[in-house]
């Protein structure tokens, strides 16, 4: 009786999660048809994407940020000293904390870095609210760069950040 009782369990418990792995990939789907997003790695937010491009101003790349759609997903933003930006994001059971920052100057070329900085959630992952809300907003600020300057480079590298 008892066995029954937890392979009951067992089958709810991996009955939700299939459905809710299906429901974010269907939104994901979604976003990407729509040129919201990108079709991203799941871990993605544990990445560093550094952007070196001709544009010299953090000012001018947020300006070219789609913030209607970022308003649309209750991201939080704020500029900080010219060169920094902080977004952030709070739902129900997760948050996230992420910046854009330029990082140095080498000859005609800026460089710049953007990393999630902290994140809460279960089990070590991102809430899936939270990572659509990361995928929207970085796809949002690499289309800034390559607004301003089609010949912007992207390169990744695994980042280090805070859970809370």
């Amino acid at each position: 009786m008892e066995f029954v009782l937890l392979f009951g369990v067992l089958a709810i418990v991996i009955g939700i999660i299939v459905i809710a792995v299906r429901g974010y990939d269907a939104k994901m789907k979604k976003l990407v048809a729509e040129g919201k997003a990108a079709k991203r790695e799941r871990t993605f937010w544990m990445q560093q994407t550094y952007f070196s491009t001709t544009t010299g101003s953090v000012d001018k790349i947020f300006s070219t940020m789609n913030k209607t759609l970022l308003n649309e997903i209750n991201l939080k933003y704020e500029v900080e000293a010219g060169d920094c930006v902080l977004f952030s994001q709070k739902v129900s059971g997760g948050s996230f904390a992420a910046t854009l920052r330029a990082a140095g100057i080498n000859g005609e070329k800026h460089h710049y870095v953007y990393q999630i900085d902290q994140y809460r959630g279960t089990g070590g992952y991102m809430k899936p609210k939270c990572l659509l809300s990361a995928n929207i907003l970085l796809t949002s600020i690499e289309k800034a760069f390559l607004q301003l300057d089609k010949e912007t480079s992207v390169s990744r590298r695994t980042a280090a950040f805070q859970t809370t």
